[in-house]
């Protein structure tokens, strides 16, 4: 692999569009494999890509220790192939890179052209998660009275660039019947003074749950995450249970507050959200009419008289939504 990265350096000075690696995991390597991994870690920071994708579980590591890169580590193939789609712009040049077995990129380079000679939208040298939000932006208008969807816009391009970690953790504390007591705040790496969000803070546990459903702070969803798993383990056989059981995309909460990180990708659909309200549309509105993730690009649901909107990456969904919804 690191001859093949030295070679696609020596090809770069050829092409003026983009210039990116996408790596899998180099197989059968038994107890060497993360050592052998990290020999990656200088090659890539001294390569001339422009962006560096990886996926499996084994360039996790690789990843985290890159130094100076628009690198990123991804969850699943399709959400690896849709920034693809939007990076091999026009004259670039990429790399695809991994064992044959045990991973999933001899599938993707098969696939690869024929998307991308399907695919008319141009990467224009925006931000590529700036340029992901707005593509991103859809919505669903559902009937309150009879539950079917009166509109559907933009849903085969929905997806965000933050995870639903807080809609997954407030399911479960509703599904489990969480009860309301006080409990001190830990410490935790996003707590600060200036926002109020401190070790020893006293607040209720409703309060979490209620502030889960207007784009929390990521101390609240560490600290809910806490009283509602035992551990990692136990948090992410949680989550792979709703995706099965809600047929929901499997990079829907790579991290543990579903935060934006450039590091770790995740993303979630409409049709995402759509299946957690087929299931749990009373539950979402116990609080508010309202259930928003996100920070700067919101996604999420809001419920008016006679409908709900779901949708996907916009910025101000209330002004936007405001022509169908009497809140």
């Amino acid at each position: 692999m690191i001859n093949a990265i030295r070679a696609f350096n020596s090809q770069t000075k050829f092409y003026s569009g983009n210039k990116i690696i996408a790596i899998g995991k180099i197989s059968d390597l038994g107890h060497k494999s993360s050592s052998i991994h990290l020999q990656l870690v200088e090659e890539l920071e001294c390569c001339n890509a422009d962006y560096i994708l990886c996926k499996d579980t084994e360039l996790k590591q690789v990843v985290n220790k890159v130094r100076n890169k628009n690198i990123t580590w991804y969850p699943n193939k399709e959400l690896l192939i849709n920034d693809l789609k939007y990076l091999c712009n026009e004259d670039s040049l990429t790399l695809l890179k991994s064992s044959v077995t045990g991973t999933d990129f001899p599938e993707i380079a098969k696939s690869l052209p024929d998307i991308l000679e399907m695919n008319d939208i141009e990467f224009d040298g925006d931000n590529l998660f700036e340029k992901l939000s707005k593509v991103g932006k859809s919505y669903i208008r559902i009937n309150n009275e009879t539950g079917q969807i009166i509109e559907k816009f933009n849903s085969n391009q929905s997806q965000t660039i933050e995870g639903m970690s807080p809609l997954i953790y407030y399911l479960k504390a509703i599904d489990e019947k969480l009860e309301d007591r006080i409990i001190s705040m830990k410490s935790w790496p996003t707590n600060n003074s200036k926002n109020g969000y401190v070790e020893g803070l006293k607040i209720h546990i409703y309060t979490f749950l209620k502030n889960m459903t207007n784009s929390p702070h990521p101390s609240e969803i560490y600290e809910l995450a806490n009283e509602l798993f035992d551990n990692h383990i136990e948090r992410k056989e949680y989550i792979n249970q709703l995706i099965q059981q809600l047929k929901l995309s499997t990079a829907i909460a790579t991290n543990l507050t579903g935060r934006f990180r450039s590091k770790e990708r995740q993303s979630y659909t409409v049709n995402d959200l759509y299946q957690v309200y087929k299931y749990y549309k009373y539950d979402l509105f116990k609080f508010s009419n309202t259930f928003i993730l996100g920070l700067k690009y919101k996604s999420g649901f809001i419920r008016g008289e006679k409908e709900t909107i779901i949708f996907t990456s916009y910025q101000d969904p209330k002004s936007e939504f405001d022509c169908f919804l009497s809140i």
